[in-house]
């Protein structure tokens, strides 16, 4: 599992995000679900390898621009959704 949020994930971001203007159809619904009221929200994507999942997300994580309260997760096939549950309980800010 591999997890990172505030300056570190901004930074990051930037960094993978420079020059890459497409957005994929599936951008606006994104969009649509981060900017609904409620906190706490945990969005799953999940898909092939190679397919822009962690494209898609930077971008919305980007357009949303609220470093402080975003925490990127990026998990493999071993990890356990529980164990992504339990990271988060136990690391709320």
């Amino acid at each position: 599992m591999f997890v990172e949020a505030g300056n570190a994930l901004q930074e990051d971001m930037e960094r993978v995000l420079d020059g890459a203007d497409f957005k994929r159809d599936c951008f606006q619904k994104i969009q649509r679900f981060f900017s609904m009221p409620n906190d706490g929200k945990v969005a799953v994507l999940h898909g092939q390898r190679r397919t822009g999942k962690t494209m898609l997300l930077y971008q919305s994580i980007a357009e949303l621009n609220d470093y402080d309260r975003t925490c990127f997760i990026c998990c493999q096939a071993s990890d356990s959704i529980d164990e992504v549950f339990d990271f988060i309980r136990k690391n709320p800010q």
